[in-house]
């Protein structure tokens, strides 16, 4: 993987839910400020119902994109749903052979799992439908990699035990890990550091998904656990009575690190799915490495 340089053009992509243009206006001025170029994909701006067009538009517009030797870099505009009814029609064969970065969260969960089955390295990162909503920081990092190939963050968190924690980082979005298991499109790498995160899911789900793990063996083959942020969790009017880490805690004993800066937050840092990562928490500061090229 290249990295990027000024005048390099960047793919904008629409895998799953529509768009509207002036949801990317500023995200879009902000690329060309960076000194880059912006080709939008055929489907950016239709609509079918949720969706940026029916799902074989999609699929063969997301397939143009990816055999486009042009392009840079394809970053998804928005998650939702609609990756997962187009991914397994996908066909990587020229793609292996010129990768690009792509770039995206949350409902690309399973495209960085097939990435990572293929043996390349893809960006967990913030989508451009929330820019101006989040934290800039989030696409910072992401311009950060693109240029540089490697980060280092330093947070501050309170009640976590010092550890050291460095391997291969994996996952996404908790809900749509789980129903990966046993899709014949994804393998889950072995010996990974597990990343996980949700958004607006009850306790009581989280323990069922985290169950539907632990009964497939998931955690019997990773090196350690990282949970980014479960954010706006419900609960019933009788409460469930666990964190999410105990959830979790209750299935495992390999380390669990939390309160890592990703996921569906304010503070939604980027990290290189696939990729070597090393975590450290002393004095209670995290600081999280990571280097393409190192």
């Amino acid at each position: 993987m290249k990295l990027l340089k000024k005048g390099d053009t960047i793919g904008l992509a629409a895998p799953a839910r529509y768009i509207e243009p002036k949801e990317l206006s500023l995200f879009i001025k902000w690329l060309e400020y960076k000194q880059l170029k912006v080709k939008l994909s055929e489907n950016i701006f239709h609509k079918f119902h949720q969706f940026a067009g029916d799902k074989n538009f999609r699929r063969d517009c997301f397939q143009n994109l990816l055999e486009d030797n042009s392009l840079n870099a394809i970053w998804i505009v928005r998650g939702g749903y609609g990756t997962t009814q187009i991914l397994g029609e996908l066909d990587w064969s020229n793609f292996v052979k010129n990768p690009k970065w792509v770039i995206g969260f949350s409902d690309i969960t399973l495209l960085h799992l097939k990435l990572a089955s293929l043996g390349i390295p893809s960006i967990h990162g913030d989508m451009p439908s929330r820019f101006g909503k989040v934290n800039i920081e989030n696409f910072e990092s992401i311009y950060q990699i693109l240029t540089y190939g490697k980060y280092e963050y330093t947070v501050e968190i309170a009640n976590c035990e010092e550890i050291n924690l460095s391997g291969k980082i994996v996952g996404g979005n908790l809900s749509l890990l789980c129903h990966a298991i046993g899709n014949p499109n994804i393998s889950f790498v072995q010996n990974c550091l597990l990343f996980l995160e949700d958004l607006e899911e009850y306790y009581y789900h989280v323990d069922r998904m985290a169950y539907q793990m632990y009964y497939h063996g998931i955690f019997n083959h990773i090196k350690g656990l990282l949970l980014g942020s479960f954010s706006d969790m419900r609960d019933n009017d009788v409460p469930f009575g666990f964190s999410v880490k105990a959830i979790f805690q209750d299935k495992t004993i390999k380390p669990i690190i939390t309160h890592l800066p990703f996921g569906h937050s304010y503070n939604n840092f980027a990290f290189i799915h696939a990729q070597n990562i090393c975590i450290s928490i002393q004095n209670k500061i995290m600081r999280i490495q990571q280097n393409y090229y190192g």
